[in-house]
């Protein structure tokens, strides 16, 4: 499964991750909900239907004082229903910055990292 950015112009993250799995895109949850302002992922995800939640592990690249190295860590990751739960559930701003995406997710240029 490729990891896949979308930028967005938005001040609290500029980036959402994506995956493809069986031909549907999955959003990095983390992500949606550092767009639209919500602090805990978890609670969200407590409120989000479970046949639209999976997990994949996600890399990060990191260094200390000797050398680089990449971690692998589980990220979650939901469906477009959920996607569109997220936002109609939101009360902050931000969900205007992913209602587009939403929409258009098959036609986006999507950037691999």
């Amino acid at each position: 499964m490729e990891i896949k950015q979308v930028h967005l112009n938005s001040p609290q993250r500029s980036e959402l991750r994506v995956i493809e799995n069986d031909g549907k895109e999955w959003f990095c949850l983390f992500d949606v909900c550092r767009t639209l302002g919500i602090n805990n992922s978890r609670d969200v995800k407590k409120r989000l239907d479970s046949r639209g939640v999976i997990s994949n592990d996600v890399s990060t690249n990191s260094k200390n004082r000797h050398f680089e190295f990449t971690c692998y860590r589980p990220a979650t990751f939901i469906d477009e229903a959920n996607l569109y739960r997220c936002i109609f559930e939101s009360k902050k701003e931000g969900g205007h910055q992913l209602l587009p995406l939403a929409q258009n997710i098959k036609r986006l240029e999507l950037s691999g990292k």
